[in-house]
């Protein structure tokens, strides 16, 4: 069998070739003085080769690293017994700050902490990277919500639209009912209506469905609770324009409009309001 490494070129060695291996800073601390007792060529590249303790190596300073912005790792490790790490400034060859995360490694002798194992990560460019992405990320959020906004903005005008409510004659309102119709559009519908009733306090409400050709169970029903809702703000509900096709239907589903006036056209639900009011005018009660 072979010799082993260590045999061939001796334990210490060793150790010096393998820390020679790693492209990291990476050194060894003495526990009490805070000394480099080993340290890698890439520990000393564009520094002072000279320095004996990881604080003036690393950030140039006669006193240990204690602050919030630099923790001391061997401080950590010596309080703890465990492996620690955190973020700290250093320097390159050029000068330039860059961001590493230091690790703390402790070495024991019969059970006590006489060395620690500090190697650094340069991971400036990955949180550079990681805070760009979280700028992009927050961008296009922002995007999205903007574009959500508009879209709704956009829904809104079109309903409003679709839907308008006229107030033709003091004291009437007419909703001209255009396109199709399904509960959230008929939920909307009557909650505007309701609000410009009340508004306005008119005593008619004219519901035109001239540009309505097809209904089905669940259109009915909304227009029942419209009508409905009408009627309990103390307005007359005139249903005008309902097609042979959808008097058909609401006939074949066995839909009642209750005591909503029907009439014919847009231009009878007028006459009969004005007609309504003449009488009132003259003292007689409209039925």
């Amino acid at each position: 069998m072979s010799d082993s490494v260590s045999d061939v070129i001796g334990s210490e060695q060793l150790v010096k070739v393998i820390l020679e291996s790693l492209v990291h800073p990476f050194y060894i601390i003495d526990a009490k003085t805070r000394e480099i007792v080993m340290a890698n060529s890439a520990a000393l590249a564009g520094r002072d080769a000279s320095a004996r303790t990881c604080h003036l190596l690393t950030h140039m300073s006669p006193e240990p690293c204690n602050s919030s912005e630099h923790g001391c790792p061997l401080q950590v490790v010596l309080q703890t017994g465990e492996p620690t790490k955190m973020i700290h400034t250093h320097y390159d060859p050029e000068g330039n700050s860059r961001l590493f995360e230091v690790h703390g490694y402790p070495i024991r002798r019969n059970g006590k902490i006489v060395q620690m194992i500090e190697y650094s990560l340069d991971i400036t460019d990955s949180v550079r990277a990681e805070e760009e992405s979280k700028r992009a990320l927050e961008a296009l959020e922002e995007n999205n919500r903007l574009k959500a906004e508009m879209i709704e903005a956009q829904e809104s005008m079109i309903r409003e639209l679709s839907t308008p409510i006229l107030e033709l004659w003091e004291g009437l309102l007419v909703l001209p009912v255009v396109g199709s119709m399904d509960s959230r559009r008929g939920y909307e519908m009557t909650e505007s209506l309701l609000e410009a009733l009340a508004t306005k306090r008119c005593s008619a409400v004219v519901i035109d469905l001239t540009g309505i050709d097809t209904i089905d169970t669940a259109a009915a029903n909304q227009f029942i609770k419209m009508f409905r809702s009408v009627r309990l703000l103390g307005a007359k509900p005139i249903i005008s324009g309902i097609s042979p096709h959808v008097a058909e239907t609401l006939t074949y589903l066995g839909v009642s409009l209750g005591d909503a006036l029907t009439v014919r056209t847009l231009k009878d639900a007028l006459l009969w309001f004005i007609r309504g009011d003449e009488k009132e005018a003259t003292g007689k009660r409209r039925t």
